[in-house]
C-alpha cells in the first residue's frame, strides 16, 4: 500500500512547478465520522473537490506572484490609475475635491496599513491607484479653471503672441497671451488669459514675442459636434484656451514693456521654430514643403487637405506627426553614429562606457528635437518614453520594458490627466504595448521551442538576401500588430479604418526610415550655413513618393475606410481585452482574446440617430426613407457636417462622405419665407407631422400645431412644447448638439403629442427649461422618442454655458385669414430670421453668425410665387396651415458666413478651422 503523497511539486511544461499535490490524509485509528453529504454526493468526492481546490488556489497565488514580481504589478497599478482619470471625466456631476481628497488619505492608510501585515495588497494597490486617479484630474480640472469667454463676441484685444503656425492660404494661427480685452458687456470676469487667434496673411502678421493690439471676432471653444463625440472644449479647457477666432482690420504693435523670463523664453524658442518652419517652405515649396515642416518642426496646418486626407487613408498620417517614430528615429541614429565614433578608438572604447556616453548624447539630441517640436501632445509623450529607456541605458537597467513604459504613462497623466480620452494618447500607448507584448511572447516561445541552429557559411549574397527578408517581415508583423492594436480607437474616434495601411507602411516606412528622416537632420545641422537646400531636396523626393503611395492607396476599392460610427462600448472592450493580453505572461493571458472577440461582434450595432441638430441650430440632418442623412445648411458649417456624414457612413459606401456635401444632400427640404420643413411618407421612422425649421415667429402658431418637431434660433412660445418637441435658442444653449432617435416604426401613424425620454440627467435640463421629457398630451406609452444631447451637464467645468436669462412671454402673430396669403411675396432667408417688431428675444443676438444655405437653394434671386404661398387644408385638422412646400426649392439670398471653414478635416481631434477669417 502507498503511503502518502509525492510531497514535492511535479514539474510543468517550461520548468514552472505545476499544481502541487498535498499528501493524502492518513486515516486515525477507529472510526471516523464521514463528511456530511446530506445523500447529494459522496463524500470521498467532497474530500477530492477540497484538495483540488486548495491546490488551484496556492498555484494561483504563486503565479500571479510571480507576474507581480515581473513588473506586472506596477504596470496594472499604472492601467488603474488611467482608469481612475477617465472615471473622472465620465462622471455626471463634478465631485468634491475635499471629500475625494478623505477619500484618497483613507486609502493610502489602507495601502499602508496592508503592506506592515505583510499581506498581499496587490488588489489594495489596484483600488488606491484608481482613487488617485480621479483625485488627480480634479486636482487638473482645479489648476486649469479659468476665465472663458461667455459668448461669441467683436472684442479689442490687447496681448503678447507667445506662438504660431502657419496654416493655409498663408494665414498664422498664433496664441496670445491676453493683457486686455475690452467689448460691450463684457465682464472683466470672462476675459480668458490664453486665446487662440487666426491673422491673415501678409506683411503685417505679428512675429512671436510682440505685443500687439488687434479687432477680433472670438468665440468659445465648441463643445462635441454630435452626443459622445469629441470635446474640443475639455481639451482647451486643460490647455489653458478660453476662446478662439480671427482677427480683423490693422494689427497695431504696443509697448507692454519686457515680458517674463518664462514668457519670453518660450517665445524665443517658438520663434526659432517657426523660422525653421518658413526656411524649410522657402526650399521646398508646395505639399511636400508643408509636410517636411510638419515632420521637423511639427507644424501641420499647412498641409493640403488632398495630401492629409490622403495619407490618413492610407494609414500613414503618423508619419507627418512627431511621434514615436521620429524620436527613435533621432534617438537610434544618434545613439549608434556616437557609440560607433567612439568604438573606432581603442583608447577610449576599452576604458570608458561609450555606450553610456551615447545614450547621453542621444538624450540630448531629442531634448533639442523636443524644443522644435513644439507642444504636441504626441511628442512630448514620445519624448518622456525615449529618455526613459535612455536614463534606463545610463544606469545599466534594460531599456526596453513594460515597466518603462507604465512609468512614463504616469509621468503624463499625473501632470494632464485628461490625456487618457485622447485618441493620440490611447494610439500611441496601445502600439507600444501591443509591440512589447508581441516581443515577450515570442521569446518565450523561441526559450521554450529551441530550434537547430543555423549553418553560418553562407555566401554574401544569401547573407543580404536573409537580412533583407527578415527586415521586410518584421516591419510587415510589426505594421500588422500596431494596426490591430489601434484599430478600435481609430475606428471609434475616426469612424475609419485603414484598409491597405500595412501595405502601405511596408514600403514607405523604409524610404522614410533610409531616405526622410536623416536628410531632416542634416538639413536642420547645415541650416545655420544656408545649405539646407540640397538634403531638403533629397527629402522632398522621398515625401513625394510617400505621398504617391498614399494617394495610390486611398483610391484603391474601399481605399477611404468608412466604417461609420462603432458602438460605444466596443473600444474599451477592445482595449481592455489587449491590455489583459500584453501585460500578462501566463497562459491565461489568452482570455484577453474573449472580450476584443465581443468588441468586434458589437461594434456594427451603433444606434443611428434620426434627427440631428448642431449645436448652433444650423445645420439639421433628417434620416429618410433612403437611410441616408438629408442635411439642411450643410455648408453653413462644413466640419460639422462632415463629421455628421462620417459617422453615420456604411460599410458598403464607395466613396468618402465629404463627396456627399453637394445640394443634392438637402433632398426632401422644402423652404419658404418663413423656413423649411422636411416629410418623408416613406420615412417610417419619422412621424408623419413632419421636423420644421422656423426662421420668422409668424410661422410657430401654426407649425407648433401641426409639426412634430420645432427647431428654431429663436425664442419658441411656451405653448409650443405641449404639443411638439421644441429645440430652441434657449434649449440648444443648454443642451449643445441634439440627437434625436425614434423608437417605433408605428410613429408614422400618430398624430399627437410625442412622448419624449431624455438621455441626460432631469436635473440639468428640465421641461420648463429645454428639451421637454414628456409632452403634456402624450400618451401614457413607452417612449417613442429619446433624446441625447451633448452637454449634459452643467456642473463639469469644462461645459460653457451662458447665463440664465428668464425666457419673456411670445407674442401672438396676427391671425391670417384663410382666403389670403399668409405670407408676403418676399425673397426667402430661411437662415436669417427676420425682425419681429419690438419683441428683441425673438431675434439671434447681433454677434451670432447667420449661416446662409446658399448650396441648398438653386436661384440666387428667387422671389416665392402666389401660387405657392396660398394656404391650403391640412388633410388632419381641415384648417389652414402653411404653404404646401411641394413646388421647387427656392432660393435665399446669399449670406457671407461670419466664420469660414475652408478645410474639412475628418479628424474628430483636429478642432475645426472655425478661427480662420472669411473666404476671400
Amino acid at each position: 500500500m502507498r503511503e502518502g503523497g509525492t510531497g514535492g511539486a511535479e514539474r510543468g511544461e517550461g520548468g514552472r512547478a505545476a499544481f502541487p499535490r498535498a499528501p493524502r490524509p492518513v486515516a486515525a485509528p477507529g472510526p471516523a465520522a464521514a463528511p456530511r453529504s446530506f445523500g447529494l454526493v459522496a463524500p470521498g468526492y467532497l474530500v477530492r473537490l477540497s484538495a483540488h481546490a486548495g491546490r488551484f488556489r496556492d498555484w494561483l497565488a504563486q503565479s500571479l506572484g510571480d507576474e507581480l514580481n515581473a513588473g506586472g504589478g506596477f504596470a496594472w497599478a499604472i492601467v488603474a490609475f488611467a482608469v481612475g482619470a477617465a472615471i473622472y471625466l465620465g462622471l455626471p456631476h463634478e465631485p468634491s475635491f475635499v471629500a475625494l481628497t478623505g477619500l484618497a488619505a483613507a486609502a493610502l492608510a489602507t495601502l499602508i496599513y496592508r503592506r506592515r501585515r505583510a499581506e498581499h495588497a496587490f488588489g489594495t494597490l489596484v483600488a488606491v491607484m484608481a482613487i488617485l486617479g480621479v483625485w488627480f484630474g480634479s486636482l487638473e480640472s482645479i489648476r486649469s479653471a479659468g476665465p472663458r469667454l461667455d459668448r461669441e463676441r467683436i472684442v479689442t484685444v490687447t496681448g503678447r503672441i507667445v506662438g504660431e503656425e502657419t496654416v493655409l492660404k498663408g494665414a498664422t494661427r498664433a496664441s496670445v497671451a491676453v493683457v486686455d480685452m475690452t467689448a460691450k458687456r463684457l465682464e472683466k470676469s470672462a476675459v480668458p488669459a490664453l486665446i487662440t487667434v487666426t491673422f491673415r496673411a501678409g506683411p503685417a502678421t505679428p512675429r512671436n514675442g510682440e505685443a500687439v493690439r488687434f479687432l477680433a471676432k472670438m468665440r468659445p471653444l465648441q463643445g462635441p459636434v454630435m452626443p459622445g463625440g469629441y470635446d474640443f472644449a475639455r481639451r482647451a479647457f486643460f490647455d489653458g484656451r478660453g476662446a478662439t477666432g480671427f482677427a480683423m482690420g490693422k494689427i497695431t504693435r504696443v509697448d507692454l514693456g519686457p515680458a517674463p523670463f518664462a514668457m519670453a523664453a518660450l517665445a524665443a524658442v517658438a520663434d526659432l521654430r517657426h523660422t525653421i518652419a518658413e526656411r524649410i517652405r522657402a526650399s521646398l515649396p508646395g505639399a511636400s514643403g508643408a509636410i517636411a515642416a510638419a515632420m521637423i518642426v511639427g507644424e501641420q496646418r499647412g498641409i493640403p487637405d488632398a495630401e492629409n486626407d490622403a495619407l490618413r487613408m492610407s494609414g500613414l498620417s503618423h508619419i507627418i506627426s512627431i511621434s514615436g517614430l521620429h524620436m527613435s528615429l533621432v534617438a537610434s541614429g544618434v545613439f549608434l553614429v556616437v557609440r560607433f565614433l567612439l568604438a573606432l578608438i581603442p583608447p577610449i572604447a576599452l576604458r570608458f562606457p561609450i555606450k553610456k556616453w551615447a545614450a547621453g548624447a542621444a538624450l540630448f539630441a531629442i531634448s533639442f528635437y523636443m524644443m522644435l517640436a513644439g507642444d504636441q501632445v504626441a511628442a512630448e509623450r514620445s519624448y518622456v518614453m525615449c529618455a526613459i529607456m535612455l536614463f534606463a541605458i545610463l544606469i545599466g537597467r534594460p531599456a526596453l520594458s513594460m515597466r518603462n513604459v507604465a512609468l512614463s504613462a504616469l509621468l503624463l497623466l499625473a501632470r494632464d490627466p485628461a490625456q487618457v480620452v485622447e485618441p493620440s494618447f490611447l494610439m500611441s500607448y496601445l502600439a507600444v504595448i501591443a509591440l512589447i507584448g508581441s516581443y515577450q511572447a515570442w521569446r518565450q516561445f523561441r526559450l521554450s521551442h529551441p530550434q537547430s541552429a543555423v549553418a553560418r557559411d553562407v555566401g554574401p549574397i544569401a547573407h543580404v538576401l536573409r537580412s533583407a527578408a527578415g527586415y521586410a517581415a518584421a516591419a510587415m508583423v510589426s505594421s500588422l500588430i500596431a494596426t490591430v492594436a489601434t484599430a478600435s480607437v481609430i475606428a471609434d474616434q475616426f469612424f475609419r479604418g485603414t484598409p491597405y495601411g500595412m501595405l502601405s507602411n511596408l514600403v514607405v516606412l523604409p524610404v522614410i526610415d533610409l531616405i526622410a528622416m536623416p536628410m531632416a537632420v542634416l538639413a536642420c545641422l547645415v541650416m545655420p550655413f544656408g545649405l539646407e537646400a540640397y538634403p531638403l531636396s533629397v527629402m522632398g523626393l522621398a515625401i513625394d513618393y510617400m505621398d504617391a503611395i498614399g494617394a495610390f492607396a486611398a483610391g484603391l476599392p474601399g481605399g477611404a475606410g468608412l466604417i461609420g460610427r462603432i458602438h460605444p462600448w466596443s473600444n474599451a472592450l477592445a482595449i481592455a481585452g489587449l491590455l489583459w493580453l500584453c501585460l500578462w505572461q501566463r497562459p491565461w493571458r489568452l482570455l484577453g482574446i474573449s472580450p476584443m472577440l465581443v468588441a468586434l461582434a458589437l461594434a456594427p450595432f451603433a444606434e443611428r440617430p434620426d434627427v440631428l441638430v448642431a449645436d448652433e441650430g444650423l445645420p439639421i440632418a433628417v434620416r429618410g426613407a433612403d437611410g441616408e442623412l438629408h442635411v439642411l445648411g450643410a455648408k453653413s458649417n462644413r466640419f460639422v457636417t462632415a463629421n455628421w456624414l462620417t459617422a453615420d457612413a456604411a460599410p458598403s459606401t464607395p466613396a468618402d462622405a465629404r463627396a456627399k456635401l453637394d445640394p443634392s444632400l438637402a433632398a426632401g427640404w422644402r423652404c419658404d419665407p418663413l423656413g423649411c420643413v422636411y416629410r418623408d411618407p416613406g420615412a417610417l421612422r419619422l412621424p408623419a407631422r413632419g421636423i420644421v425649421y422656423v426662421t420668422d415667429p409668424k410661422a410657430f402658431e401654426e407649425d407648433c400645431r401641426l409639426a412634430a418637431v420645432v427647431i428654431t434660433r429663436l425664442t419658441a412660445p411656451e405653448d409650443c412644447r405641449s404639443t411638439a418637441l421644441v429645440i430652441d435658442r434657449a434649449s440648444l444653449a443648454r443642451s449643445g448638439a441634439v440627437a434625436i432617435r425614434f423608437r417605433s416604426e408605428a410613429l408614422a401613424d400618430r398624430s399627437d403629442g410625442l412622448h419624449i425620454a431624455t438621455t441626460t440627467n432631469p436635473s440639468s435640463i428640465a421641461p420648463d427649461e429645454s428639451l421637454p421629457l414628456v409632452a403634456e398630451d402624450a400618451d401614457p406609452d413607452p417612449p417613442l422618442a429619446r433624446v441625447a444631447v451633448s452637454l449634459a451637464d452643467a456642473s463639469r467645468p469644462w461645459i460653457n454655458r451662458p447665463p440664465e436669462t428668464p425666457r419673456p412671454p411670445a407674442k401672438a402673430p396676427p391671425a391670417v385669414s384663410p382666403a389670403e396669403p399668409q405670407h408676403p411675396t418676399t425673397p426667402v432667408q430661411p437662415d436669417a430670421p427676420q425682425k419681429a417688431g419690438p419683441d428683441a428675444t425673438n431675434e439671434p443676438a447681433a454677434d451670432v453668425p447667420q449661416p446662409s444655405t446658399e448650396a441648398l437653394l438653386p436661384s440666387p434671386t428667387a422671389e416665392v410665387p402666389a401660387s405657392a404661398v396660398q394656404p391650403t387644408a391640412d388633410p388632419t385638422t381641415a384648417e389652414p396651415r402653411r404653404p404646401a412646400l411641394t413646388g421647387p426649392v427656392l432660393k435665399a439670398k446669399k449670406a457671407k458666413p461670419a466664420i469660414a471653414a475652408d478645410r474639412l478635416p475628418l479628424d474628430p481631434t483636429a478642432a475645426p478651422d472655425a478661427d480662420s477669417p472669411p473666404a476671400e
